[in-house]
């Protein structure tokens, strides 16, 4: 008995030395889930501070990019590279950062770089101010291409670039790791953490009154039927007539209906003869506007404002392409500005008739001007001269297979179109190319993606 009482009283005793040991060890499990709860917390916040730095300094710098770009012509567009060009005046920098020379700097890459770090030099991550490195690294400017899938959107590319990406870091690259607190017990001291953003020259979104001179839209079906090689850039596309095979857009009054007379009063208002702010484009913007349109041919008296209006917004160009203007030598030594823009270009005469729907001019690449005449050096005597505006077009959403629309409909972006040929009233043939990559500015992206873009960029990654 003596014996039975000994065994029990050491069963306890052991009973107690156990629950000693597992309080112990659940006190130390509880103590290291706080440590990884505190510290995942932590790097959480700390990453959600660099995304911020990243977001801000991506958006600074290709802002920037964009403003660049609404200062220059469509053609410059194309060719531009930021390692080349250092067009940007560089006197809104303040003296020079630790990491910078003085401005003016050699290339624009160098200015957008610098309004990307300024950016950065702002905003802080885990109490510490963040410094963005100045290389291939942490600032990349390059194009961004949504068609493209994950990781491949963004290609770093000088020419022509229309995104920037930023890495905003707290590792051994840059600003020191982030330091850990309970997780220390484990041996882990400090951790690194960093973000990403890409900020890119999205479809444009929103156009001001009176922006958009031509009252006409192109369906989207017009650009799913044109997308087989990849690509609608430079595709012809026809406004009239309707029952032209590339043919797929429709005519539009703005909020105030769709017909022939209205239509033929909103072309006279945009050519400037009787300006009547009723009649011009109102502010418009991607997936809220909405149209009417109708597909037909105009009457006699509305394309004849049509023509008109292509005459007085376009310009001729020379057989290469190039608008037939400038500065051209004179044998006297002067230099007289052959005007690319305004009705002087095409005859000094043509102040007066322009706009008068009962009494239109000829195509204007049938017509020699006086410069033709009196630089002979230059312009050939049986040269003539092609004609082309380039000017915004709404894109409409319209149910697919249907490009005759006659209904009300969304504005779902903008592109930029060159109208190449306005016919007389016997064939009212209007044709243009689509034109792609350009950026107008000052306005906001997030619209359609049609070739044309804002000049204020959009996160998209």
């Amino acid at each position: 008995m003596k014996i039975y009482h000994q065994s029990i009283s050491k069963l306890k005793d052991q009973r107690g030395a156990v629950a000693v040991i597992v309080a112990i060890s659940v006190l130390f499990f509880v103590l290291g889930i706080a440590a990884l709860a505190i510290d995942i917390g932590y790097v959480a916040a700390t990453k959600n501070e660099l995304q911020n730095v990243a977001d801000s300094s991506a958006l600074a710098g290709a802002g920037l990019l964009g403003e660049i770009y609404t200062n220059m012509s469509y053609d410059n567009q194309q060719i531009y590279d930021v390692t080349s060009d250092g067009d940007y005046d560089d006197t809104i920098f303040s003296g020079a950062l630790d990491i910078f020379l003085a401005p003016p700097y050699a290339t624009d890459e160098e200015s957008i770089e610098r309004m990307a770090y300024e950016a950065a030099i702002q905003n802080k991550a885990a109490g510490k101010n963040i410094d963005i490195m100045i290389d291939v690294n942490d600032i990349q400017i390059g194009r961004w291409d949504a068609s493209k899938p994950d990781p491949n959107k963004f290609e770093e590319n000088p020419i022509h670039p229309n995104a920037v990406k930023v890495i905003a870091r707290r590792d051994s690259t840059a600003n020191t790791r982030i330091t850990t607190f309970f997780a220390r017990i484990f041996g882990v001291d400090d951790l690194p953490v960093s973000a990403d953003a890409v900020a890119a020259l999205t479809g444009q979104s929103y156009a001001g009154p009176g922006e958009v001179e031509l009252p006409i839209g192109i369906s989207t079906e017009w650009f799913d039927l044109h997308d087989d090689d990849g690509s609608y850039c430079g595709d012809q596309i026809a406004f009239s007539p309707p029952t032209d095979p590339d043919a797929c857009g429709g005519w539009t009054g703005w909020l105030l209906g769709h017909n022939d007379n209205l239509i033929g009063n909103i072309l006279n208002n945009s050519n400037g003869s009787d300006p009547d702010p009723s009649l011009d484009s109102p502010a418009i913007t991607a997936e809220e506007t909405i149209f009417d349109f109708t597909n037909g041919n105009l009457s006699q008296q509305t394309f004849y404002a049509l023509q008109a209006l292509f005459q007085i917004k376009g310009h001729d160009v020379t057989p290469s392409g190039e608008p037939a203007c400038g500065f051209f030598p004179d044998p006297d030594g002067d230099t007289p500005k052959v005007p690319c823009y305004k009705p002087v270009h095409w005859d000094v005469n043509i102040t007066g008739s322009i706009g008068n729907a009962n009494n239109p001019l000829p195509q204007m690449d049938s017509k020699k001007t006086d410069e033709q005449t009196q630089y002979p050096n230059i312009f050939e005597d049986t040269l003539r001269y092609a004609h082309r505006w380039q000017t915004g077009v709404l894109v409409y959403e319209d149910t697919p297979g249907d490009c005759a629309p006659n209904e009300t409909l969304t504005i779902v972006g903008f592109v930029e179109v060159e109208l190449t040929h306005v016919g007389d009233s016997s064939d009212k043939i209007v044709y243009g190319n689509i034109k792609c990559d350009y950026v107008e500015g000052p306005t906001t992206g997030g619209g359609g993606s049609f070739g044309k873009y804002g000049s204020v960029p959009n996160l998209v990654e």
